[in-house]
């Protein structure tokens, strides 16, 4: 129907009129209709791209366009009915227009508001162990990165749920559900929960033996310490025990750190557990004794997050410990006036052995001081299109070059906990060939978290799934260093660095 069928002769003439006489206002006026069309284009394709979730691209389209035309048509009438004199008439279809786009809007708003409950953002609305079980399935089965089979864990634990009481065997029976998905950064957080184990010590299988690498100051049993050869636990030889420790309680994603936690055992207790270790020596000697967790062990202090060494004339060190910005407040600044001082060196070893992650932000931030140009290192995959992420279903990382650049060598120190961003920092320097990585392959559990709300406590879970240039999936994997340490016992009991030693070694050939 054309829009001027509705009118008279004389209001007609009146149009045309106008229409000859203020040239400057028609095209004034055809700007802002053609603006109008925009408008409700891009409101229209949002509307089936974004809370919709129409991936087909072409109904996207149609859908901008129709929302586009309806504006159009509208606007226009509005415009007519001014210009011919019907200012009632206007001013109504003004107010209808205003209404019609708030109501929109408002719809947008509450298909997003829906969207976040079902993400998890807000508390459920029930307390009791099977409506929490059951937002926790739904969310986890529609938005959780990796591949699961969820109808096999749904059979297995819905009806231990269904039996459960809240929040007692709730949050325990919780663990053992996530603990099946064999992803560190999978968790559950609540006061309801028991209390964690602790590390007395920090034991790692090197040269085929369970062997002390670390223990807590305050720990004064005999003969523990590093290079210590760890036997039995509670009667069973090393190999029994590890073998009697379920996948669900090591939440390994990779062969490497599922190695890595399997040993740390060892020498983990719960608060009020004692148990008989059998432990030889540095000097040899065969020891049996019962130890168990004192709070007292607490009492040493945290490691600085910032450590700079010179390590010879052409080289100086800077060791990272973390990216969380809780832990380091100023890491940025510190780092950019240690880095400054040490421009004109050959080498600069970065030490990431301890760093489990933190803020990307801040770990590109640094990256960007090494790097002189752009750098697009990898791609995180969606498994849904959801409101935080502005409904993309994949997001590539790059990093910015920051100045001064810093252009010499550069190595890093990394280990098996290297997990989070901490690993898509020390991806993006082996892929792109900016660094020689050194140690141990890294965990393989990266990738973008989030956090589902349950009654008294909250979920957090793997939600982007990031793959490395050349389509190399990162979870599961971890990234190989080029050259990895030879760890021997009497680096141990000497006290030696071995990485410190391979760094010289590298220095040196160069």
């Amino acid at each position: 129907m054309k829009i001027t069928e509705k009118f008279s002769e004389k209001e007609k003439k009146r149009f045309n009129k106008w229409f000859k006489q203020n040239r400057r206002e028609v095209i004034k006026t055809g700007f802002i209709i053609g603006f109008h069309f925009f408008l409700g284009f891009l409101l229209g394709w949002f509307l089936f791209f974004g809370p919709l979730e129409i991936d087909n691209s072409l109904v996207q389209f149609l859908g901008g366009l129709l929302v586009g035309i309806i504006n159009l048509s509208l606007t226009t009438r509005h415009k007519f009915l001014s210009v011919i004199g019907r200012k009632k008439e206007a001013a109504r279809l003004e107010k209808n227009l205003r209404l019609g786009r708030r109501g929109i809007i408002g719809v947008l708003l509450i298909l997003i508001i829906i969207q976040l409950y079902l993400l998890g953002i807000f508390p459920p609305i029930r307390g009791t162990s099977e409506a929490n079980f059951n937002r926790m399935f739904r969310i986890l089965s529609s938005n959780y990165a990796y591949q699961v089979d969820w109808d096999e864990l749904e059979e297995k634990y819905r009806p231990l749920f269904a039996q459960s009481s809240f929040p007692d065997e709730f949050y325990p029976l919780t663990q053992q559900f996530l603990g099946e998905l064999n992803d560190p950064g999978v968790g559950v957080f609540s006061d309801n929960l028991p209390l964690e184990d602790r590390w007395l010590g920090l034991v790692r299988k090197i040269d085929g033996q369970a062997l002390l690498v670390w223990v807590r100051s305050g720990a004064n049993y005999e003969g523990l310490e590093p290079g210590a050869r760890i036997i039995k636990r509670e009667g069973m030889e090393v190999e029994e025990y590890i073998g009697s420790i379920t996948e669900k309680e090591l939440r390994a994603s990779s062969p490497q750190l599922k190695e890595y936690n399997s040993y740390s055992r060892l020498l983990t207790l719960g608060p009020e557990e004692e148990i008989e270790i059998v432990y030889e020596t540095p000097a040899g000697e065969e020891i049996t004794r019962n130890i168990k967790w004192d709070d007292e062990y607490y009492g040493e202090t945290q490691s600085a997050y910032l450590v700079v060494e010179e390590l010879a004339e052409n080289a100086v060190l800077i060791e990272i410990n973390t990216f969380f910005t809780q832990l380091a407040p100023d890491l940025l600044g510190d780092f950019d006036n240690a880095l400054n001082q040490y421009l004109d060196k050959e080498f600069v070893v970065l030490d990431l052995r301890e760093n489990r992650g933190g803020s990307l932000y801040l770990a590109e931030l640094i990256a960007g001081r090494f790097f002189s140009e752009r750098l697009e290192y990898g791609e995180e995959k969606y498994p849904s299109r959801l409101p935080h992420k502005a409904w993309r279903s994949t997001f590539n990382y790059d990093i910015q070059p920051r100045e001064p650049v810093f252009t010499g060598e550069v190595i890093l120190l990394v280990d098996t906990i290297n997990m989070g961003n901490a690993e898509l920092f020390i991806a993006a320097f082996k892929d792109s060939g900016r660094g020689t990585i050194v140690g141990c392959p890294t965990a393989g559990s990266a990738g973008e978290s989030l956090s589902m709300r349950i009654s008294e406590g909250q979920v957090n879970y793997s939600f982007g799934d990031f793959w490395r240039k050349g389509e190399v999936q990162l979870f599961g994997k971890g990234v190989a260093p080029h050259h990895e340490v030879d760890w021997r016992r009497e680096h141990l009991i000497e006290g030696i660095d071995p990485y410190h030693e391979a760094v010289k070694e590298l220095i040196e050939v160069e």
